[in-house]
């Protein structure tokens, strides 16, 4: 039987410490729209990363 990965959400310092940069480089890739971002948590929005 294959084992499918679970695909699963990753906190800003997670990505950060996987790309092996820093949490200002990760809100400048969201902010120039080379890299994604979804929110999540409290139920409240908010427009932007940071």
């Amino acid at each position: 039987m294959e084992l499918l990965a679970i695909p699963r959400l990753l906190s800003l310092p997670e990505v950060a410490r996987t790309l092996n940069v820093s949490a200002s480089t990760i809100h400048d890739l969201v902010r120039h729209g080379e890299l994604a971002f979804v929110h999540a948590g409290r139920g409240t929005e908010r427009r932007r990363l940071g």
